[in-house]
Protein backbone atom coordinates (compact mmCIF):
# COMPACT_ATOMS: atom_id res chain seq x y z
CA UNK A 1 0.00 0.00 0.00
CA UNK A 2 1.32 3.43 -0.95
CA UNK A 3 2.37 5.76 1.82
CA UNK A 4 2.09 9.00 -0.15
CA UNK A 5 -0.21 10.23 -2.99
CA UNK A 6 2.79 10.68 -5.31
CA UNK A 7 3.77 7.06 -4.71
CA UNK A 8 0.20 6.00 -5.55
CA UNK A 9 0.34 7.99 -8.79
CA UNK A 10 3.69 6.46 -9.73
CA UNK A 11 2.38 2.94 -9.07
CA UNK A 12 -0.71 3.64 -11.19
CA UNK A 13 1.42 5.07 -14.02
CA UNK A 14 3.72 2.04 -13.94
CA UNK A 15 0.74 -0.33 -14.06
CA UNK A 16 -0.82 1.60 -16.97
CA UNK A 17 2.48 1.60 -18.89
CA UNK A 18 2.98 -2.13 -18.33
CA UNK A 19 -0.59 -2.81 -19.48
CA UNK A 20 -0.16 -0.79 -22.70
CA UNK A 21 3.15 -2.46 -23.54
CA UNK A 22 1.61 -5.89 -22.95
CA UNK A 23 -1.38 -4.98 -25.14
CA UNK A 24 0.93 -4.28 -28.12
CA UNK A 25 3.44 -7.10 -27.49
CA UNK A 26 3.38 -10.38 -29.39
CA UNK A 27 5.45 -13.52 -28.99
CA UNK A 28 6.83 -14.73 -32.34
CA UNK A 29 7.75 -18.36 -33.13
CA UNK A 30 9.31 -19.47 -36.40
CA UNK A 31 7.96 -22.94 -37.28
CA UNK A 32 10.84 -23.78 -39.62
CA UNK A 33 13.33 -25.39 -37.31
CA UNK A 34 16.93 -24.18 -37.14
CA UNK A 35 19.43 -27.04 -37.26
CA UNK A 36 22.98 -27.29 -35.93
CA UNK A 37 24.40 -30.49 -37.43
CA UNK A 38 27.66 -30.21 -35.47
CA UNK A 39 25.87 -30.46 -32.10
CA UNK A 40 22.94 -32.51 -33.45
CA UNK A 41 20.39 -29.99 -32.17
CA UNK A 42 17.37 -28.31 -33.67
CA UNK A 43 14.99 -25.66 -32.34
CA UNK A 44 12.32 -23.18 -33.24
CA UNK A 45 13.62 -19.62 -33.26
CA UNK A 46 11.59 -17.41 -30.91
CA UNK A 47 11.40 -13.71 -30.23
CA UNK A 48 9.10 -10.84 -29.49
CA UNK A 49 7.31 -8.40 -31.70
CA UNK A 50 5.15 -5.32 -31.59
CA UNK A 51 1.70 -5.12 -33.16
CA UNK A 52 1.37 -1.81 -34.95
CA UNK A 53 -0.48 0.01 -37.67
CA UNK A 54 0.27 2.83 -40.07
CA UNK A 55 -2.88 4.11 -41.72
CA UNK A 56 -4.74 1.04 -42.97
CA UNK A 57 -1.66 -1.23 -42.79
CA UNK A 58 -1.42 -3.56 -39.79
CA UNK A 59 1.81 -5.37 -39.01
CA UNK A 60 3.99 -7.24 -36.56
CA UNK A 61 7.50 -5.78 -36.23
CA UNK A 62 10.16 -8.24 -35.06
CA UNK A 63 13.84 -9.10 -35.52
CA UNK A 64 14.68 -10.49 -38.96
CA UNK A 65 16.79 -13.31 -37.48
CA UNK A 66 13.67 -14.73 -35.80
CA UNK A 67 12.05 -15.36 -39.19
CA UNK A 68 13.67 -18.15 -41.22
CA UNK A 69 15.01 -16.89 -44.58
CA UNK A 70 12.61 -19.22 -46.46
CA UNK A 71 9.60 -18.72 -44.18
CA UNK A 72 6.18 -17.86 -45.48
CA UNK A 73 3.77 -15.97 -43.17
CA UNK A 74 1.97 -19.27 -42.45
CA UNK A 75 5.26 -20.59 -41.02
CA UNK A 76 5.12 -17.94 -38.29
CA UNK A 77 3.10 -18.51 -35.12
CA UNK A 78 2.10 -15.73 -32.71
CA UNK A 79 1.41 -15.58 -28.98
CA UNK A 80 -1.22 -12.89 -28.44
CA UNK A 81 -2.06 -11.41 -25.03
CA UNK A 82 -3.89 -14.30 -23.29
CA UNK A 83 -6.19 -12.35 -20.96
CA UNK A 84 -7.49 -8.83 -20.47
CA UNK A 85 -6.56 -8.08 -16.89
CA UNK A 86 -3.15 -7.22 -15.48
CA UNK A 87 -2.59 -10.41 -13.55
CA UNK A 88 1.00 -11.49 -13.19
CA UNK A 89 2.13 -14.88 -12.01
CA UNK A 90 5.49 -16.18 -10.97
CA UNK A 91 6.64 -19.52 -12.41
CA UNK A 92 5.34 -21.56 -9.44
CA UNK A 93 1.93 -19.86 -9.73
CA UNK A 94 1.39 -20.71 -13.42
CA UNK A 95 -1.51 -23.10 -13.97
CA UNK A 96 -2.15 -25.34 -17.01
CA UNK A 97 -4.99 -23.06 -18.20
CA UNK A 98 -2.53 -20.13 -18.31
CA UNK A 99 -0.49 -21.84 -21.02
CA UNK A 100 -1.56 -21.02 -24.56
CA UNK A 101 -0.30 -22.30 -27.90
CA UNK A 102 1.01 -19.89 -30.50
CA UNK A 103 -1.43 -19.35 -33.37
CA UNK A 104 -0.23 -19.68 -36.98
CA UNK A 105 -0.81 -16.69 -39.23
CA UNK A 106 -3.76 -17.64 -41.41
CA UNK A 107 -4.14 -14.40 -43.39
CA UNK A 108 -3.61 -15.41 -47.06
CA UNK A 109 -2.58 -11.82 -47.87
CA UNK A 110 0.08 -11.57 -45.13
CA UNK A 111 3.57 -10.67 -46.41
CA UNK A 112 7.00 -10.73 -44.73
CA UNK A 113 9.08 -7.61 -45.49
CA UNK A 114 12.76 -7.69 -44.48
CA UNK A 115 15.06 -4.75 -43.93
CA UNK A 116 18.28 -5.13 -45.92
CA UNK A 117 20.50 -3.12 -43.53
CA UNK A 118 19.07 -3.82 -40.04
CA UNK A 119 17.90 -6.92 -38.19
CA UNK A 120 14.24 -5.99 -38.71
CA UNK A 121 11.25 -7.68 -40.31
CA UNK A 122 7.66 -6.54 -40.73
CA UNK A 123 4.83 -8.98 -41.31
CA UNK A 124 1.79 -7.23 -42.77
CA UNK A 125 -1.32 -8.89 -41.40
CA UNK A 126 -5.08 -8.47 -41.32
CA UNK A 127 -6.16 -6.95 -37.97
CA UNK A 128 -8.69 -9.76 -37.54
CA UNK A 129 -5.72 -12.07 -36.79
CA UNK A 130 -5.11 -10.32 -33.44
CA UNK A 131 -6.08 -11.98 -30.19
CA UNK A 132 -9.06 -10.56 -28.28
CA UNK A 133 -6.90 -8.70 -25.73
CA UNK A 134 -4.31 -7.33 -28.14
CA UNK A 135 -4.22 -4.07 -30.05
CA UNK A 136 -2.17 -2.49 -32.82
CA UNK A 137 -0.38 0.68 -31.72
CA UNK A 138 -1.02 3.49 -34.23
CA UNK A 139 2.50 4.61 -35.13
CA UNK A 140 1.38 7.82 -36.88
CA UNK A 141 -0.82 8.91 -33.97
CA UNK A 142 0.88 7.52 -30.86
CA UNK A 143 4.58 7.81 -31.69
CA UNK A 144 6.61 10.32 -29.68
CA UNK A 145 10.29 11.11 -30.17
CA UNK A 146 12.20 12.29 -27.11
CA UNK A 147 13.18 15.94 -27.05
CA UNK A 148 16.70 16.72 -28.21
CA UNK A 149 19.10 17.52 -25.33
Amino acid sequence: MAEHPIESMLEAAEKACRSRVWTYSVGVVNSIRAVDHATRRDWEEMGTGCAGCWGNYHFIATADHVIHPHAKPSDVRLFWRPYGNDQQRTDPEIRPEDIANPIPIQDPNAVIHRCEWEDLAIITIDPSEAGPYSEFVDIAKDWADPAAP
